[in-house]
């Protein structure tokens, strides 16, 4: 019995967060003489526009802002140990986002008046012109170049704007949750998300993989609806232009150029092979095929040798002749087979999955019925059930052999019907596996897709300990599970909940200001034409 492991919410939030806004926050800190460090970054050899805000361009070029928005942050990677070469894109792409954050910050610091004061300015610009003690020294500040230590004024002050926004909003200290500006974080609400975790239940799942649909029944359901897979003997001119279609149909029915001639020569082929012969000619395909579903049986009513007339199609118009008579469904035939089980799971999908929902209803009649059992381990890998009521084993039994293990009702079941069961760890309902609380990690197991699936997490946790759900869709697999374990843990407040509602919030924000009407983004078209160059 395989187990799917539970994962306590991680403890190393912040610090990862605290690297990640050390470096968007530096995107507007540009090195003095800073020139770029990335082979593939060419800013002196080209100008690519990666999009506008509110009209105005923003450019990667030499010496323009955002191209020293990128330079810092590959020097930032760099520093970190990272390979910036092979991060091109991605390096492009955060400085993009933090770059036009930035904008957006100084924008709404305009709109409300804000200046940075000169002392703050000359405060922050001091450690640059420090002599070996950390004092500032008059010397070296007067002996700097002008132009750079006004560049160094500028960077300082954006620095600054963007600092004083970001404190307003979201304080200035995200770790604590008595920080003095911008959100708060109430004890009483962290407490009430630690309570959230403290309900854990335990369960054992198991699962009828509906992609594996036995071939009798979709030869049943063939027969059932044999219309929809009768084959056509089809051949197809097709155009764009309905005009120019139907001028060559004259053509075509006065003799004046052969069908086979039109196929060759003029036609777009948007159905067809290259000698005019219809790809897809089931009837479910024609359906699909055509923009009007009245001329359906314009189409299968056509005899050998016979022309439609000019029919509008999902692309363009077609004009189709019919090169013989129809073949009906064969359910022997596995290339009819395969058109069938293509159609169901596109169209028909409930037919599969009340097929597996019988399947489970039996099951879980026999799950509810059945006795505990043994199984006898006969390797790593496998076992065999064995009878208990034999005096061989019971007497190893009552000896606590331990390569004779005791299994449910509902094991039991699942050896009868061959399937297999798994043992999920206590875990909280937890819709969308937030960080915040115990986190399920199913990688590709039965209950994978289960945190974004509300109509399942309440058929599981709805259960009352040693009652068995109802069958249920998750994915691609129909699901049976039986709640073995409801346990009350002592809440503990996680302590990095502070930092993870900042980083939250902040990230929303970030979202809202990449959505902006006054943004017009080209970032990934940028990428493609540097790429390209």
């Amino acid at each position: 019995m395989a187990e799917v492991e539970v994962k306590k919410k991680g403890k190393n939030t912040a610090k990862l967060g605290a690297v990640i806004v050390l470096i968007l926050s530096a995107l507007v800190f540009i090195p003095v003489g800073g020139s770029s460090i990335l082979e593939s970054f060419k800013a002196n050899k080209m100008t690519v526009v990666f999009g506008k805000y509110k009209g105005k361009k923003i450019e990667y070029k030499a010496g323009s802002e955002f191209a020293n928005a990128v330079t810092t942050l590959a020097t930032k990677y760099q520093q970190y140990g990272y390979d910036v070469n092979s991060l091109t894109n991605s390096i492009f792409e955060e400085a993009f986002q933090g770059y036009v954050e930035n904008l957006f910050y100084r924008d709404q610091l305009n709109k409300a008046g804000y200046s940075v004061s000169k002392e703050a300015i000359n405060r922050d610009m001091v450690p640059y012109f420090s002599d070996a003690n950390g004092n500032f020294s008059k010397k070296i500040y007067n002996e700097a170049n002008q132009a750079s230590k006004d560049e160094l004024r500028t960077a300082i002050e954006k620095e600054l704007l963007q600092e004083r926004f970001t404190n307003d909003l979201f304080g200035n200290d995200y770790s604590n949750d008595r920080r003095f500006l911008g959100l708060k974080v109430s004890h009483k609400e962290a407490q009430f998300v630690a309570n959230m975790d403290t309900e854990k239940h335990s369960f054992l799942v198991t699962s009828f993989d509906t992609s594996d649909f036995p071939k009798e029944e979709v030869k049943s359901f063939i027969r059932g609806n044999s219309n929809l897979f009768d084959k056509y003997n089809l051949s197809a001119v097709t155009l764009t232009s309905q005009s120019e279609l139907q001028a060559l149909t004259k053509q075509i029915l006065a003799n004046e150029i052969t069908f086979e001639d039109a196929v060759s020569q003029k036609s777009e082929k948007l159905f067809t092979d290259e000698d005019g012969n219809l790809s897809s000619s089931y009837y479910f395909q024609l359906r699909s095929t055509l923009a009007n579903i009245d001329d359906l049986d314009k189409l299968t009513s056509l005899s050998a040798g016979e022309y439609s007339e000019v029919l509008q199609t999902v692309r363009g118009y077609t004009l189709f002749k019919c090169n013989g008579a129809k073949s009906a469904a064969n359910v022997e035939d596995d290339a009819v087979l395969d058109a069938a089980l293509t159609y169901i799971k596109a169209n028909e999908r409930g037919v599969i999955e009340n097929y597996y929902l019988g399947l489970a209803n039996k099951f879980i009649t026999d799950a509810s019925s059945m006795p505990d059992g043994y199984l006898e381990k006969y390797d790593e890998s496998g076992a065999v059930p064995v009878d208990e009521n034999d005096p061989a084993i019971a007497k190893r039994i009552a000896n606590g052999d331990e390569s004779i293990v005791k299994i449910s009702g509902f094991e039991n079941a699942c050896l009868k019907h061959g399937i297999s069961s798994d043992e999920a760890l206590a875990f909280p309902i937890n819709y969308g596996n937030n960080g915040l609380l115990t986190t399920m990690a199913d990688g590709n197991g039965v209950l994978s897709s289960l945190p974004s699936s509300e109509k399942a997490l309440q058929a599981m946790f709805a259960l009352k300990a040693n009652q068995i759900s109802s069958p249920f869709v998750l994915g691609d697999k129909v699901v049976v599970a039986k709640c073995i374990g409801i346990q009350k843990d002592e809440a503990v407040e996680n302590t990095s909940y502070s930092s993870a509602i900042y980083f939250s919030e902040k990230s929303n924000s970030e979202t809202a200001v990449l959505s902006s009407p006054d943004l017009e983004d080209n970032l990934y078209g940028a990428i493609i034409e540097m790429n390209l160059r």
